[in-house]
């Protein structure tokens, strides 16, 4: 960071970095780097542990503690009691209708809202999150293991004859085994500190797959609210074709339709008003509390309780507390750790990535910090406490999560509270909550899951991000249309194929001086130029009011990715189409400066950029040792930019290609092959007389460029920190009209830096030319305040080096009389 004002000259001073002398090998920066890491990660926790006290030690193992030393009874019981109440009229009703998704009794459904629930007040680190079974998991559950189940479950709370009831048996055995699991995945991921891995489920992947779930979810409610009945499918044509055979057949039950029918109006009805009266808002949080009441009322009024009404019923729930499972954790019989496993790694990655979001959310607008691990954590122990005593796999809800925050909860003491009133209706309710109707289930499911399409997210991305959008679109049609474990596994392998692709062909920036400074800007390519704008149009004109020009003879590019092995065939071919876009213009115009090529390199420099557009007609490549693909198609672009600016030189007189001038600022890494590739790009350049010019490069690139022994080829002179150095080194020889740049620079009556004197690396010099023109010093009071814009306004495009100078480089420029 720099202070103080900018200034509008120039420092004429080299440029010097402190690296040490003595040359390390790759294996000994690796095991150094990762000391320095470790030192850091010591030193942060000794300062951050320096003043705790016992208490703060055991908030480590219980976070709950950290909230219960300075509760206020005043300030904070008050919420947290209405919180966790109206979120408990949302859990028992969802957690009926949820284990109806995932085929399990409802009781099953309840034990989720009661350990899990308590647990995770104690454990997680949220205040907000409200924990408990959820539609997406459930329909999860149910997909992952429906096609591995011997027998059909017709009627998971009342199974009639022996068959039915062992398979349900076997059914729930599974989803326990399968509960422990998760539970193991959780704890795990969040012990050795692998949150990192849910990355790779993107935003798009995310809201796609749960969008398409929901549309499935929601498809199999239909049958609830036409009273037919049939096999549930994992796809929404086949939830159609169901619909449509049942119905084609006369099955349809008029009461059920009119009564679910209601009970959806009724909550789509609660909703509205909840938004358009603020004072009413608690109205859509008892939603489903009030149609699961209104349901029991209707029966028990009717006199359908015994189940032979034309209503169909829960018509049981096991009441008590939840029994000791842990016994069923082992052996995994039946359908197998080779079913399970892969669908619980599934199940735990979209759990983490949902709840982690709502809990980072939650936490942003509370003010206060979440320990991601720890969540994790506290997610796996709340699934084995779930998996112990008969409950399914549990996450963070959205709509339970949002009742909490809505009604001002500040602690996880809402948890506790939610948890404690569905243990209340485990010992003294499920009788009441037998007479359930699985219409009003159906519509409270319906209402629930309508929320998770989003279709606001999909148009977003239609209109930032084409390929984001093409993800939820992936991820949506799949899921719909093939199932949850396919959409899910589509998406995510798109995103990753999107993800190389961008690495491997990364931008690569033509680059143009800003007048009057030494700032170096992107130009415009020629097939996005607007008709009548020059060679030199900015991409970003509005940005500094100026247009950016070429140097004859000159080509600068600017690398903006690290150097791969996956990007190295398309650097070379898009620095050759830059190469011939300059002699063009030039032949064109005239705008370009003869002899001259710059280069920037928009990505990594890593294998995977070279090695993915293999050709037939490979060359021998001395840094691979043999027969090498991995650098055909750059050379081949680069051959036909300078062949392209050579004609131009010829038709204009003027002088051919002399430099070829690489930016390297945006290059954060580089793999071998990326420095085998400049240095095999430099020697070739050579024998065709062009000078290959490298500027910027960090320490990373100029350490490795070293191991590859590059300046047996490249001389250390044409190691620049700036580009605009190299750009003025390879004007003042080929004005000069020789390759040296110290003899060019004394040939201008210029200061020279040798190279030993601004050494970047061991053997490396790095040197930054002392010469500037006069138009770059004789500025006007405006003219040096735009320039002073210019580079303020640029700082974060290119490194601060690049953009400005402080008071003590023009106060010592005043002093030597530069």
């Amino acid at each position: 960071m720099y202070h103080g004002r900018v200034a509008s000259v120039l420092s004429n001073d080299p440029l010097r970095f402190s690296f040490p002398r003595k040359q390390q090998s790759s294996a000994s920066d690796e095991w150094l780097r990762f000391k320095a890491w470790l030192r850091a990660k010591r030193r942060r926790s000794a300062q951050q542990r320096a003043s705790w006290g016992w208490l703060e030690y055991v908030a480590l193992l219980l976070p709950c503690i950290s909230w219960l030393r300075c509760y206020s009874i005043k300030r904070n019981l008050l919420f947290d009691v209405l919180a966790g109440v109206a979120v408990a009229f949302t859990m028992v009703p969802q957690s009926i209708s949820y284990a109806a998704i995932a085929g399990v009794p409802a009781h099953m459904g309840l034990y989720g809202g009661f350990l899990p629930v308590l647990l995770y007040a104690v454990f997680g680190s949220s205040r907000q999150l409200g924990v408990g079974p959820v539609a997406v998991t459930s329909g999860l559950i149910y997909s992952g293991l429906l096609n591995h189940m011997d027998t059909h479950i017709v009627n998971p709370n009342n199974p009639a004859g022996p068959e039915q009831v062992a398979a349900q048996a076997a059914y729930n055995r599974a989803v326990i085994q399968l509960a422990f699991l998760v539970a193991c995945i959780y704890t795990a991921v969040g012990m050795l500190r692998l949150g990192f891995i849910i990355r790779f489920l993107g935003h798009p992947v995310i809201t796609g797959f749960t969008s398409g779930a929901a549309i499935v979810i929601a498809s199999g409610q239909f049958k609830y609210m036409l009273g037919i009945s049939y096999k549930s499918q994992h796809a929404l044509q086949g939830e159609a074709h169901s619909i449509i055979q049942q119905l084609s057949a006369g099955h349809f039950v008029w009461q059920e339709f009119v009564m679910g029918c209601a009970m959806l109006l009724l909550l789509v009805g609660l909703k509205a008003a909840s938004k358009r009266w603020r004072k009413a808002m608690f109205l859509k949080a008892l939603g489903p509390f009030c149609a699961c009441c209104i349901g029991i009322a209707v029966v028990a009024a009717a006199g359908w309780a015994d189940g032979r009404g034309p209503i169909k019923i829960v018509q049981h729930i096991e009441r008590g507390l939840p029994h000791f499972t842990a016994d069923q954790w082992a052996p995994i019989e039946s359908p197998g750790l080779g079913v399970l496993l892969p669908l619980a790694a599934i199940i735990a990655a979209v759990d983490m990535l949902e709840s982690t979001s709502i809990a980072r959310a939650l936490a942003c607008k509370n003010g206060y910090e979440l320990e991601y691990n720890r969540e994790i954590v506290a997610l796996g122990i709340a699934n084995f406490a779930g998996a112990m005593f008969g409950s399914y796999t549990t996450t963070g809800s959205f709509s339970r999560s949002a009742i909490n925050d809505s009604c001002g909860a500040k602690t996880q003491l809402a948890g506790f509270i939610t948890g404690l009133l569905v243990m209340a209706v485990l010992l003294f309710l499920t009788p009441v909550f037998a007479l359930t109707p699985y219409n009003t289930m159906a519509a409270i499911i319906k209402f629930g899951v309508s929320q998770l399409v989003e279709v606001g997210v999909a148009m977003e991305l239609l209109r930032v991000n084409l390929r984001d959008f093409a993800v939820w679109l992936t991820a949506f049609a799949v899921t719909t249309f093939a199932g949850v474990e396919l959409g899910l596994m589509s998406s995510i392998g798109l995103s990753m194929a999107i993800l190389i692709l961008d690495t491997a062909f990364p931008q690569v920036s033509l680059l143009g001086r800003v007048p009057k400074t030494n700032t170096y800007r992107p130009i415009l390519p020629a097939d996005r130029r607007e008709p009548g704008v020059g060679s030199g149009a900015l991409q970003t004109t509005e940005s500094c009011g100026r247009t950016a020009v070429t140097t004859p003879g000159v080509v600068a590019v600017r690398l903006d990715a690290p150097l791969l092995f996956i990007n190295v065939i398309s650097f070379e071919e898009k620095m050759q189409r830059h190469v011939k876009d300059a002699e063009d213009a030039v032949r064109a115009t005239g705008e370009t400066t003869p002899g001259v090529v710059a280069v920037r390199l928009d990505a990594p420099l890593l294998f995977i950029n070279v090695i993915s557009f293999e050709r037939e007609d490979a060359v021998p490549c001395e840094g691979c040792g043999g027969r090498c693909t991995c650098h055909r198609r750059f050379e081949e672009k680069m051959q036909r930019h300078v062949k392209d600016a050579e004609d131009a030189a010829r038709a204009t007189g003027g002088p051919g290609v002399k430099f070829l001038v690489l930016d390297l600022s945006a290059v954060t890494r580089s793999d071998s092959s990326g420095a085998h590739m400049l240095r095999d790009m430099a020697a070739a350049w050579k024998a065709r007389g062009v000078q290959l010019v490298l500027c910027n490069p960090n320490s990373q690139v100029t350490q490795l460029l070293e191991r590859t022994d590059i300046y047996s080829v490249l001389p250390r002179q044409w190691v620049y920190v700036h580009v605009h150095d190299g750009m003025r080194a390879a004007e003042a020889c080929i004005a000069a009209g020789c390759t040296d740049a110290a003899h060019a620079a004394a040939a201008a009556g210029e200061v020279g830096v040798p190279a030993s004197s601004a050494a970047l690396l061991p053997g490396v010099g790095l040197t930054k030319m002392a010469s500037i023109d006069e138009s770059s010093n004789e500025l006007t009071g405006k003219e040096q305040q735009q320039q002073q814009h210019v580079s303020i306004e640029m700082a974060g495009t290119n490194s601060h080096r690049d953009q400005c100078r402080v008071d003590d480089s023009a106060e010592k420029d005043e002093g030597t009389g530069r």
